[in-house]
């Protein structure tokens, strides 16, 4: 296995700020970071982290180049652990200003997650899945550029369809079946449901725009590659009678998982209990919406081309509706996110939320922008939840998704003066931003580009993030099993359906928190902005407020508070030498 090194960054400066007074009052400031130590660790540490799993705490900083020995990755990751925890170890933390006591504490989890990883989720030994993945995402990832494909990248495309039957044969090898999960047998069977003919007609889109030289030898390794997934599909199927292993985590390792890697300061029955009223809270909301819109016509579906010229009409409403109410900063280096017509065949879109989207465009991206794919509005996605309602009007997910949610907080983050946190992710800060927004741009009265009935759409986004809450939790306690997860949700969200919950309950059963996040990630800055106000005798500057948050990085919101308003009562529980659950 070769593994680029990480060209570590020059940059030494980051961001220290005052841990008291409140948002408002506070003017952070660029100053030396002084603990050469913790930038050298965290380069070291994130050069050796194996980007062949899911990215749970950070940005992958380099990628696996040709065919990856699976077990010896394992190895090398349990092993190298010991030593980077020895050189954390050995930094005295109460040493440390508040600012690179964070920091510390971001490595520390790194380290956590990487344990995670491997001792407990042991997606290598005990996951069928996990190889179809790593096969089918290799290819995907080697698609999105622009087209027609150059001769390198064709030879590229060529060879990750090569790549396929090396890693399915180290599956067979490195799974033991005894440990193996048959839950998540089921997912990769369910991923390789006519995989011949869905490879056939992904290579039926991708031939045209391949140099003709190259396409005769993209058919055959296409046809190979296809082949041996089914006989690996068929290898599961024989086998997965003597799995005997569970796909959840337990309450245990998921506890652990919450405290240690996402400093969540409440208790598993605290966000039970949020959860549970935040349901509550929108089952009304929607009730009231619906009574207050009675007699207003029912929201029509676009078509494909209205669609694209309404998420255009959304970009620049919501652009400067912000910048005139002054809610936040505004960064040339944010651009527009757009939408292009795209086509659909699975898996090469990748598996996920929203498998099988691809676009062939013949134009790079703009600089500074996001580009999204969308299929014909005759299509059946086009009826799934999420793409059903953000067609009948995109700001249901525009503000969560892109501005000023994901797409906005990501780039902003990225350019982090501190190397650490341009780096490390958490799903509580970025799901709770993004969360938080929805809400907020309601209350503010953003006007809705199709009237007072997107309102009644957009709670139901809200009803759902909330009904996550008790699925994730008994879902990696072991309560409910997939299947259940999946019908939990569909019971429990008006016009969810099976296509978006499985995909959905499939990767929260290896991920826990992350569905949690949404809510409780909301909550704790809802929790920092009723703080900030009160400090600032009943005011609040949002665009300050909100611009503070950005600037500590995407870091989990315990953390931001403790150096947002110098609060330290939920940090002090997150101090503790245990190291492994």
């Amino acid at each position: 296995m070769h593994i680029a090194r990480l060209v570590v960054m020059s940059a030494i400066c980051c961001f220290i700020f005052l841990t008291a007074g409140n948002a408002a009052a506070q003017s952070p400031g660029l100053t030396e970071h002084t603990s050469g130590p913790l930038i050298e660790l965290a380069a070291d540490f994130r050069a050796f982290r194996s980007p062949l799993f899911r990215p749970r705490t950070w940005r992958p900083t380099h990628r696996v180049e040709g065919i990856p020995d699976y077990a010896r990755v394992k190895r090398e990751q349990i092993d190298g652990l010991r030593e980077f925890r020895a050189r954390l170890n050995a930094i005295d933390p109460a040493r440390l200003s508040v600012h690179e006591q964070v920091d510390y504490l971001l490595l520390r989890s790194e380290m956590d997650d990487v344990y995670f990883e491997q001792h407990i989720l042991r997606e290598i030994d005990t996951n069928p899945s996990y190889y179809v993945e790593q096969a089918v995402d290799r290819v995907a990832a080697e698609l999105r550029t622009a087209v027609p494909y150059s001769e390198s990248k064709a030879r590229a495309i060529i060879a990750a369809f090569d790549e396929t039957g090396p890693i399915l044969k180290q599956a067979r090898d490195n799974l033991i079946l005894n440990e193996a999960a048959p839950e998540l047998a089921e997912m990769a069977l369910r991923h390789l449901e006519n995989i011949r003919a869905k490879y056939e007609a992904g290579v039926a889109l991708f031939e045209p725009h391949f140099p003709r030289q190259q396409r005769a030898t993209l058919r055959s390794s296409a046809a190979r590659a296809a082949h041996e997934l089914e006989n690996y599909r068929n290898w599961v199927q024989e086998n997965i009678g003597q799995m005997q292993g569970t796909a959840n985590v337990g309450a245990k390792n998921m506890q652990w998982y919450f405290e240690r890697v996402n400093f969540v300061p409440w208790s598993l029955e605290d966000l039970l209990a949020i959860g549970e009223h935040e349901k509550n809270r929108f089952l009304m909301s929607i009730e009231i919406e619906e009574t207050k819109n009675q007699g207003l016509p029912e929201l029509t579906m676009p078509t494909t081309d209205e669609w694209i010229e309404w998420f255009r009409l959304t970009y620049l409403q919501t652009k400067y509706w912000l910048k005139e109410r002054e809610l936040i900063s505004f960064h040339d280096y944010i651009g527009e996110s757009f939408i292009v017509e795209g086509t659909w065949q699975e898996p090469f879109g990748g598996i996920g939320n929203r498998p099988g989207l691809l676009g062939f465009t013949t134009e790079p991206k703009p600089e500074n922008a996001k580009r999204l794919f969308v299929v014909p509005e005759e299509h059946w996605f086009t009826n799934t939840y999420w793409e059903r309602t953000m067609r009948l009007d995109p700001i249901t997910d525009y503000q969560h998704s892109d501005w000023p949610g994901h797409y906005f907080e990501a780039e902003v983050t990225s350019r982090n003066p501190c190397p650490i946190r341009a780096i490390h992710r958490d799903t509580g800060f970025s799901q709770g931003w993004a969360h938080y927004w929805e809400e907020f741009f309601m209350d503010m009265g953003y006007p809705f580009l199709r009237g007072p009935r997107t309102r009644e759409l957009t709670y139901n986004f809200l009803l759902l993030r909330a009904v996550r809450v008790p699925m994730d939790i008994m879902l990696s306690e072991g309560e409910l099993s997939v299947d259940e997860a999946v019908q939990y949700q569909i019971d429990r969200v008006p016009t969810m359906e099976e296509h978006i919950s499985r995909a959905e309950v499939d990767m929260y059963v290896r991920w826990p928190y992350q569905a949690t996040s949404y809510i409780i990630g909301k909550k704790q800055i809802e929790q920092m902005l009723g703080e900030t106000i009160m400090k600032n005798d009943f005011t609040i500057n949002w665009r300050e407020f909100h611009d503070a948050l950005l600037e500590y990085g995407q870091i989990a919101p315990a953390l931001v508070r403790y150096e947002l308003l110098g609060k330290d009562d939920q940090v002090r529980q997150f101090w503790d030498d245990v190291d492994t659950p």
